[in-house]
This record gives structure tokens, sequence and C-alpha cells, in this order.
């Protein structure tokens, strides 16, 4: 029997980006990435220690590259400022502005209505085990 797990993987990650910018675009945030809102989400979850690039990068299982360019943008869009941290000038330690708690607030509602949608045809315990299963999918990934 033939595997497409890959398949559907990769038509849910399309379909989560098709949702999110569909409810995005009803809130009025048409230039604010499904990953924007996941960051500032994060940011917000931890804003009882300092986050750095690297925590996004690992968080998130994205290059250096891609968070950096993915920070600029949502520094210019004035969602986070990246401040120098006293003794290490080289470290940059990411918190969020005005603008990305009024996102994250956004991000929230976005996430709840789409948890809503994907789990509408699972039962309890079929979302549990989803959740475990992607998991030990992720850990064996080396994420």
């Amino acid at each position: 029997m033939r595997s497409d797990l890959v398949f559907y993987i990769k038509r849910m990650g399309n379909q989560l980006e098709r949702m999110s910018y569909q409810y995005g675009q009803a809130a009025g945030n048409r230039e604010i990435s499904l990953m924007n809102l996941w960051v500032v989400d994060f940011l917000f979850d931890n804003q009882d220690r300092e986050i750095f690039p690297r925590d996004i990068e690992e968080e998130f299982s994205i290059t250096r590259a891609t968070a950096s360019k993915m920070l600029n943008l949502m520094e210019k869009k004035e969602l986070i400022a990246r401040k120098r941290v006293e003794g290490d000038g080289r470290m940059k330690q990411i918190v969020l502005l005005p603008g990305g708690f009024r996102l994250q607030k956004e991000a929230v509602r976005v996430r709840n209505r789409m948890e809503e949608q994907i789990c509408r045809n699972l039962t309890p315990k079929e979302r549990e085990q989803f959740q475990m299963l992607s998991r030990k999918i992720l850990a064996g990934m080396g994420d």
C-alpha cells in the first residue's frame, strides 16, 4: 500500500495558509501572514523570558535567514522591536510593540476559528491522537 502522508500534510499546510489569509482579510489584516500571527502569539506567551532570534528559529523550525527576513518585516510593520542586550551588543532581544499586542488578540481569534474548522470532524479522542502523532512525526524528523 502506498503512503501519501507527505502529500496530505502538504495539502493541509496549503489549506491552513489559505484559511489564515481569509480570516486575516476578514479582520482587516491584509499584510499579516500566518507566521506573523504565530510569532506574536509566541512572544506574548513568553513575556516572562528574553526571546532572541535563535528562539524563533528553533520554535518554528526555520533558518536563520528566514527568521531574519521575517523579523525585519515585522519590525517595519511595527509589531516588534529588537533591543540590544546589556553586556553583549550582538544579542538582540525581541519584544512586542503595541501593534504586536493588538495582533496577538487577533491571532487568538484566528487560531480558535481555524482549530474549530479543522477539528469539526474529529472526536476529542481523535484530536488527542492527532496531536500525539504529530509530535512523534516531528521528533522523528529531528525537530
